[in-house]
């Protein structure tokens, strides 16, 4: 198995998204990703890395790096569940990014964090509505 594909592996499972989830969210067949993941495939398009890293929370770069990862890229391989659902049902349209899902996976509250994907959205749209410079 590639690096590239070890890593795509291992972000899909952590997420909790079977290999045909992570296929059809990308926009890609299931043969074309198993073959990737099995390191098979060599040569990815750009389009096709940034969908899989878009589909994961991850950047391309993320996925393009040998195993010792930076402090920031370990912290997005670290969000809730609930937060990278949300990202990923409605980051496109809430325009939210990757450096705002990084900043809100760090949000803790009493040592909590928000249980829902509505809740990371109350949290998230209150941010970006009260600090300057939220709404650009």
């Amino acid at each position: 198995m590639s690096n590239l594909g070890s890593r795509i592996r291992k972000l899909r499972k952590t997420r909790g998204l079977k290999l045909a989830q992570l296929a059809d969210e990308s926009g890609i067949s299931t043969s074309y990703l198993s073959q990737l993941e099995r390191g098979e495939k060599e040569g990815v398009s750009a389009d096709i890395l940034f969908r899989i890293a878009h589909t994961l929370g991850t950047t391309m770069g993320a996925l393009l790096r040998e195993s010792k990862t930076t402090q920031e890229h370990t912290r997005t391989e670290e969000v809730p569940g609930p937060l990278m659902e949300l990202y990923r049902k409605r980051g496109q349209r809430l325009q939210m990014t990757e450096a705002d899902l990084s900043m809100l996976s760090g949000i803790r509250y009493r040592g909590h964090q928000p249980r829902t994907m509505e809740d990371w959205e109350f949290l998230y749209l209150s941010i970006k509505r009260t600090i300057p410079g939220g709404n650009s």
